[in-house]
């Protein structure tokens, strides 16, 4: 006997739609590290080609081999354990500015992944050279720091943030001698800094004096703001050096004291006497002779209160 019940419905193009909509949403919600050829080929499809590391992705299927899809960047899986310890450990003591702890952290990133027998990560490259980047003072560093890099900058997408966190590491060391031209190549150059260091302005430079061991005495704060306050004579000094090193930091660490002299009358106070210690080794370059004559005059001016001895160091950046 045939069928006597309601009409059977046939559904429409537009519940059929709305079933394969409803079907995608539930697939993208996943990430599931399969690579099956008909997931990589419909992955390719779609974009032209599959994603390489760090960039973006709808799910796993949508990178390349070897690669999960992570907050929408496809990303490694074997990396180092060690090794992101220490580019952690290193971004932690950078961020509390412990810039020489912070670079023995990355170095040490770099060790451990080479034990491992792993590709260094574009992420681990861009945060050493970074920090590298912030000691560009040193020249050692900055040649590091622009090889570094330009490694993360092979290995960084366009439109990343981390290639324009490398751009702008890199633009720091244009004050060092930067050749852009360099960073051009994708291979790595024998040297980056090949060309005569900008010379900074120096309505852009500061000063900082501080001691060691550290000074408690009251009179101290007045010491700093006397030293500070010599800007406009302690600036020769800079250029003077910067002519002769083409380092962009200046620092000059002075042997400093803070002495109680008696008055020679009953009816007078004693006072205090600020200055370089007489014992201190001679001035080694034209610049820290500099520094030395303006610092002692600048003392001058210093009343002090309490005793002190410490090594007062005078950096000019």
């Amino acid at each position: 006997m045939g069928y006597h019940g309601p009409p059977m419905m046939r559904p429409t193009p537009f519940a059929l739609a709305g079933i394969l909509v409803a079907g995608l949403a539930s697939a993208a919600g996943c990430d599931s590290s399969a690579q099956t050829s008909s997931a990589s080929a419909s992955g390719a499809a779609a974009g032209g080609r599959l994603a390489k590391e760090h960039e973006s992705c709808g799910t796993t299927a949508h990178c390349e081999a070897d690669l999960r899809c992570y907050d929408q960047e496809c990303r490694r899986t074997n990396r180092s354990t060690l090794g992101d310890y220490q580019a952690a450990l290193g971004a932690h003591r950078r961020a509390t500015g412990d810039l020489p702890g912070a670079l023995t952290a990355y170095a040490d990133a770099l060790k451990a992944y080479e034990a491992d027998s792993l590709e260094v990560p574009a992420d681990v490259d861009c945060a050493y050279g970074g920090a590298l980047a912030d000691a560009r003072a040193d020249k050692e560093r900055a040649e590091l720091a622009a090889r570094v890099l330009h490694r993360c900058l092979n290995g960084a997408p366009p439109g990343s943030s981390l290639r324009t966190a490398a751009l702008t590491a890199l633009a720091q060391l244009d004050e060092v001698g930067l050749d852009p031209v360099h960073i051009a190549k994708e291979q790595a150059a024998d040297l980056y800094l090949t060309r005569a260091p900008a010379r900074p302005r120096t309505d852009d430079l500061t000063i900082e004096v501080t001691a060691a061991p550290p000074v408690t005495a009251k009179g101290w704060p007045e010491t700093q703001a006397a030293i500070v306050g010599a800007r406009a004579a302690l600036l020769p000094c800079w250029e003077a050096s910067f002519d002769a090193t083409k380092a962009p930091t200046l620092e000059v660490a002075l042997p400093m004291r803070a002495k109680y002299q008696p008055s020679d009358y009953d009816d007078e106070p004693g006072k205090y006497l600020t200055g370089i210690d007489p014992k201190a080794p001679a001035a080694a370059s034209e610049a820290e002779t500099c520094v030395r004559d303006t610092v002692t005059a600048a003392m001058k001016t210093v009343k002090g209160d309490g005793s002190w001895t410490a090594i007062v160091t005078v950096s000019i950046k």
